[in-house]
């Protein structure tokens, strides 16, 4: 049976595989364009919230930080564990 055979590779590791008669061509086509485009970025309420304090955090903007989270916000870093 002819065919193709489409691969999406992260790394060194196979990410998706699917299989396509040689009739469906075109689909095969298609899928190989969708995957080669980068994956969209989310973009909703809680991403925005992410990226705003984010940025504050980034900038080491304490006190705006301080000014967004919530009065009884407790963080735990474990990097010395």
């Amino acid at each position: 049976m002819a065919g193709c055979h489409v691969l999406a590779v992260e790394g060194d590791m196979v990410s998706r595989s699917e299989l396509f008669d040689q009739g469906d061509l075109d689909a095969a086509i298609a899928t190989f364009d969708e995957l080669s485009r980068p994956a969209t970025r989310l973009e909703n309420a809680a991403s925005r919230v992410f990226e705003n304090e984010w940025s504050h955090f980034a900038a080491r903007d304490w006190d705006a930080l301080a000014e967004i989270v919530a009065d009884n916000y407790s963080g735990i870093d474990q990097r010395g564990s």
